[in-house]
């Protein structure tokens, strides 16, 4: 990408979605307010008798859910039975409990990164995924709502548990993006508190090919071509369109040539907010203007949500690069809407990132150190508060120095999930 279309840091000029009407404001980039205008300041709303502010709603957004077979054993050995009967969706609800009151929002979108067939898949294996509806329900006990499933490996147990995949989203009645119908991509549409938002979910990559002849639905490569003139009318029929998609180089730092250009394309068809996944670690978020004014953020990738990778990482010992796939956060911003006169606009507000670190002791377990398997994510910032105040009271030598370890390392992460998204995106 050009450097004069990265915004790291800007001074929004505001163009209404009413007219030729500007409103210049100064603000950080941790308030910024995009889709074509900026909310204005407290002050000039009560100075403005027509500018009038209406409803709002919350947005959260995820990085990956990966059923690796580690996963599936850490809930294995939390899974909590009465009579054979699970109270915990066979253990998976505990991958989820440190983090899911700060996954409630009104929209929680998540990319699911597998097909659920337990009838025509096999169990899964390394690379090729299955994950049992049991994650699919502990993700959405943890407030998540919306499932991309637009990604490389929703073919990974055939035609046959693709249709299982969908037959069984909807029986869950499940929210999900991602679906091609007879080649048209099918947006999610949320109306809540008077805001339209339409969401897609896009691929550039699919691990297998499938022959779709006879299907008249599916998931496709993303075609530039065919697929920007269905979100410009999403555009036209919405207050705001969010795209999640699919697309980069796995374990690359910095967004790619063929990232900046797709999301160039989709911002002029009208995309208010673009959500990226696949490399597995997270990419910067940059603010891309638009022809029309608009100035649209995109996080270029969100990391591994829910993952085994970077299972041996051990701080200090290991490089710091290695523990990248175990770096995450969770994007959090408001959809807020103004009226002025006889039109209305909807403005993007309050962006900002919880910076969310993977707890994994495969290491300690996998050499009898320890004798239950714990891989789930944290919130840093309550970790950390956590182990500071258990540390106040630990007598232990041996265990104050495991927390002081586990402190320090939390600490380093959390610099370098700001580092890499933008330190200005963070409270």
């Amino acid at each position: 990408m050009r450097p004069d279309r990265i915004l790291p840091s800007i001074t929004l000029i505001i163009v209404f979605l009413f007219g030729c009407q500007t409103i210049e404001q100064h603000k950080s980039i941790a308030n910024f307010n995009v889709v074509g205008v900026s909310k204005p300041s407290n002050r000039r709303i009560e100075e403005s008798s027509t500018l009038k502010s209406g409803g709002e709603i919350r947005v959260s957004a995820i990085g990956d859910i990966i059923p690796h077979s580690n996963i599936k054993k850490t809930a294995e050995m939390h899974n909590l039975s009465v009579d054979s009967v699970s109270k915990n969706n066979e253990g998976y609800d505990y991958l989820f409990e440190r983090v899911r009151d700060s996954l409630k929002s009104d929209i929680t979108i998540a990319n699911f990164e597998s097909p659920i067939a337990p009838l025509s898949g096999n169990k899964g294996q390394p690379y090729i995924f299955n994950a049992p509806v049991s994650l699919l329900r502990a993700s959405k006990k943890a407030n998540i709502n919306v499932f991309n499933i637009a990604n490389n490996h929703i073919y990974d147990q055939g035609i046959s548990g693709f249709k299982e995949t969908i037959d069984i989203l909807r029986k869950e009645e499940t929210s999900f993006i991602g679906l091609y119908r007879e080649d048209i991509p099918i947006p999610l549409v949320i109306e809540k508190n008077g805001i339209r938002v339409a969401i897609f979910g896009f691929t550039t990559l699919l691990n297998n090919q499938p022959d779709y002849d006879g299907l008249k639905e599916y998931v496709r490569r993303l075609d530039l071509s065919k697929d920007l003139k269905y979100v410009q009318s999403a555009k036209s029929d919405s207050d705001v369109v969010i795209v999640y998609i699919h697309w980069g180089e796995e374990y690359k730092k910095e967004p790619d040539k063929n990232q900046n250009d797709i999301a160039e394309a989709i911002i002029e068809a009208g995309a208010d907010v673009i959500i990226g996944g696949h490399p597995h670690i997270l990419q910067p978020l940059y603010l891309i203007p638009s022809k029309d004014k608009r100035v649209v953020p995109v996080a270029f990738s969100m990391g591994n949500f829910v993952s085994n990778q970077s299972r041996n990482y051990s701080y200090p010992i290991s490089q710091t690069d290695e523990g990248r796939t175990r770096d995450s956060a969770i994007l959090k911003f408001g959809l807020k809407k103004f009226s002025f006169k006889d039109s209305s606009f909807v403005v993007v507000s309050d962006l900002y990132f919880v910076p969310v670190w993977t707890i994994n002791n495969n290491l300690f377990y996998s050499k009898g150190l320890e004798n239950t398997l714990e891989i789930y994510p944290i919130l840093i910032d309550e970790e950390l508060r956590r182990y500071e105040e258990e540390l106040k009271n630990e007598k232990d030598d041996k265990r104050s120095r495991r927390l002081m370890l586990d402190i320090e390392n939390l600490n380093k992460r959390k610099a370098i999930i700001k580092d890499t998204l933008g330190e200005d995106y963070f409270r």
